[in-house]
């Protein structure tokens, strides 16, 4: 069988006709672009690029699911063997939170959101419904506090010294009680960034497999 090549402009307006052999083999030469506007030249220039893109696909697709599958595996692992110790972490927070100390009292806010406050804004931030929802969820919520956060309130704990469990059990047992849920949700991020970047990692390959495959799909029914 022989296709028509598009007609030339100028002087010369002579039609060629070649097999669809040669067309598959010059398609084979073509950029994946130029395969994609290929497709909208007719219907069979359409069927011969699906073909040629459909075997240029297939090894990188192969590869994928692989590589996925792997990086699957090995962020069950990774979890199977991290969330002991997240569990450790996972506090309950009691509800009606008494006034403490400012410095433990922003830490715990800030890891909600990441603003300098002053304390006559912490206490308003601590009485609204949303926090203490916030605060009685903890549990769950810990996933998602960000990195961003987790750092400025560790920078502020590092940075005064008087932010101690001794002191703060001498000072307020409610206040020492504050800063070992500070503490916990700290620890918890920094075991379970870890597993974050993984699972986000198997997310993103997931969906790229799931974007070549739909590809593919759309290659082989057109």
């Amino acid at each position: 069988m022989t296709t028509e090549l598009p007609q030339l402009q100028g002087k010369s307006k002579r039609i060629y006709y070649l097999p669809n052999e040669v067309w598959t083999r010059v398609f084979q030469y073509a950029k994946f672009k130029s395969l994609l506007e290929l497709r909208k030249s007719n219907k069979l220039f359409k069927k011969l690029a699906n073909l040629v893109l459909a075997s240029q696909l297939y090894q990188p697709f192969i590869k994928l699911v692989h590589h996925t599958n792997v990086q699957t595996l090995s962020y069950q692992t990774l979890r199977v063997e991290k969330i002991p110790h997240l569990n450790h972490y996972r506090v309950i927070w009691f509800s009606n939170p008494p006034v403490e100390l400012q410095t433990v009292c922003e830490c715990l806010c800030r890891l909600k959101a990441t603003e300098r406050m002053n304390w006559t804004d912490i206490r308003k931030i601590m009485k609204k419904s949303d926090f203490k929802l916030w605060l009685l969820c903890l549990s769950t919520n810990v996933d998602s506090i960000s990195i961003k956060n987790t750092r400025k309130v560790e920078t502020i704990i590092r940075l005064d010294p008087l932010i101690t469990y001794e002191r703060l059990r001498d000072v307020s047992m409610a206040g020492y009680r504050l800063l070992i849920l500070v503490a916990a949700s700290l620890q918890y991020n920094s075991i379970a960034d870890e597993l974050v970047t993984k699972r986000l990692g198997v997310a993103e390959l997931e969906e790229g497999l799931e974007k070549m495959a739909y590809f593919l799909d759309c290659l082989y029914i057109n």
